[in-house]
């Protein structure tokens, strides 16, 4: 059990005494090292990009300027032309929003009015409703005759006792 013990130990060393570690970092040093040559070229791209943009005329450049005056005004009437567009269909269709509201609420004001013209209600005889009372429960009916007693109910309503062709029989 000694021997063991021994490598046990001698297994246990940190982590960057071991020579894969070391290994690794040289990687990481040698890809680091190789990026960084290649990064050259593209800063040599870019000063003779700025050699070539100095040598431009300034006739040259007046027209490029010229022209893109010419596309910012353009893109400007564009941008504003579909602003008023999207402008009037807003205004249009407030318009016909408002338009319907209105229809419906005289749509609504004339079956109110119906509602309320006593005229219009259907008038039944005596024997009708004797017989055939709730199969007419929630509808407008016009009816003739004396009221002799009314009893409220609790809901706001009214239960009326009608004496018929003025008659105490067909109440």
């Amino acid at each position: 059990m000694g021997k063991r013990d021994e490598k046990v130990a001698k297994d246990k060393k940190p982590f960057f005494k071991k020579w894969w570690f070391w290994a690794i970092i040289a990687v990481v040093v040698i890809i680091g090292s190789t990026g960084n040559s290649e990064s050259n070229p593209s800063t040599e791209n870019k000063n003779e990009t700025k050699t070539v943009a100095k040598k431009e005329s300034v006739a040259a450049k007046k027209e490029r300027l010229k022209k893109e005056a010419e596309e910012k005004a353009e893109a400007e009437r564009v941008w504003k032309e579909a602003a008023d567009k999207a402008e009037a269909e807003k205004v249009a269709k407030e318009a016909a929003e408002k338009a319907e509201a209105e229809k419906q609420a005289a749509e609504k004001a004339a079956k109110e009015a119906a509602d309320r013209d006593t005229n219009s209600y259907q008038a039944l005889p005596y024997e009708e409703m004797a017989r055939n009372g709730n199969n007419h429960k929630g509808e407008k009916l016009q009816i003739t005759g004396t009221v002799i007693q009314v009893t409220d109910s609790a809901d706001g309503g009214a239960t009326l006792r009608v004496a018929t062709n003025g008659n105490y029989d067909g109440i």
